[in-house]
């Protein structure tokens, strides 16, 4: 598997712990008779900050990855651009130096 299919692996992870925590607090506040939005607030503080942290956790992982899976391709990309521009130039310097160090009609020639 390449890092671009880890990253959307970790991404995918990530967003179902989240999901997993609403809906196991959704379901334990269903067998207690089904209370209101505060006690579905305080049911989220009940049930601790592991799944945030992880699903946290795996979305960092998972874009951190997803860029890296990108990240080589743009440097080869940019690496190649630059040599050609490189190029381009030291072509355009080598023949701007030929057009000043060649004679042309232009120019005085002395008188003898």
């Amino acid at each position: 598997m390449n890092r671009r299919g880890a990253g959307v692996a970790f991404l995918a992870i990530g967003a179902f712990l989240f999901a997993v925590r609403y809906v196991t607090d959704a379901m334990l506040l269903t067998q207690n008779g089904g209370m209101g939005s505060y006690d579905f607030r305080m049911a989220l503080y009940e049930s601790g900050v592991f799944l945030l942290l992880l699903s946290i956790l795996f979305f960092i992982l998972g874009v951190v990855y997803f860029i890296l899976g990108d990240f080589p391709a743009a440097v080869q990309r940019y690496k190649e651009k630059a040599k050609e521009n490189w190029a381009e130039r030291q072509e355009a310097n080598r023949v701007w130096d030929e057009s000043l160090n060649s004679d042309s009609d232009q120019d005085e020639k002395p008188s003898t």
